[in-house]
């Protein structure tokens, strides 16, 4: 393991009223245990299902990105969706440490996702 993830991350910032704030982590590195990885794109519907993961074990790092025009939403399970909820157009990366994802949304959406074994 020798930080074979590399996110660049130059910057976030708020401006709005009398906020003004600004960090840039720079490029963030991480060590990756597992040698499998899957992107794809699954279709949800109003029945939460699992997200396919190919060999992946256990979901560490992840990319997601709601390519449709309705609310995804994510969970850890197909029974409480109480995680993410991925707005119409929006995407969100994160580390899940879990094995399994599972979606569901309104009426029938895209979802594009990228796992990377933990």
């Amino acid at each position: 393991m020798a930080q074979e993830l590399t996110i660049n991350l130059n910057s976030f910032s708020f401006i709005k009223g009398v906020q003004n704030w600004k960090i840039a982590p720079g490029p963030i590195l991480v060590d990756v245990a597992g040698l499998h990885v899957i992107h794809d794109q699954v279709n949800t519907t109003n029945t939460a299902s699992n997200i396919p993961k190919g060999a992946v074990n256990i979901i560490g790092f992840f990319y997601l990105k709601n390519l449709s025009t309705v609310d995804i939403e994510i969970a850890g399970n197909t029974t409480t969706f109480d995680g993410i909820t991925l707005g119409a157009g929006r995407y969100t990366i994160g580390f899940w440490n879990r094995a399994a994802m599972a979606a569901k949304s309104a009426s029938p959406s895209i979802l594009e996702y990228l796992f990377i074994d933990a």
